[in-house]
């Protein structure tokens, strides 16, 4: 069982499935392993899975738009 990190902070860039994902948290930024799966998606908090953890990012401050659009 992978273990879950509960964290409040935001995205540098939209999670992608295949990318490393970096996540800003207070004064640090976390690099994550390959993104294996977006769990669950809303305004206030996103989970995604990678290849060694479960991050559930509590989201703060502006929302990080999407590189697609």
């Amino acid at each position: 069982m992978k273990p879950v990190k509960e964290i409040k902070g935001k995205f540098a860039f939209e999670p992608q499935i295949g990318v490393r994902s970096v996540i800003y948290s207070e004064d640090k930024q976390i690099w994550t392993s390959m993104v294996v799966g977006i769990l669950n998606a809303t305004d206030e908090c996103v989970e995604i899975e990678t290849l060694n953890t479960i991050y559930k990012v509590i989201l703060t401050g502006k929302k990080v738009s999407s590189i697609a659009a």
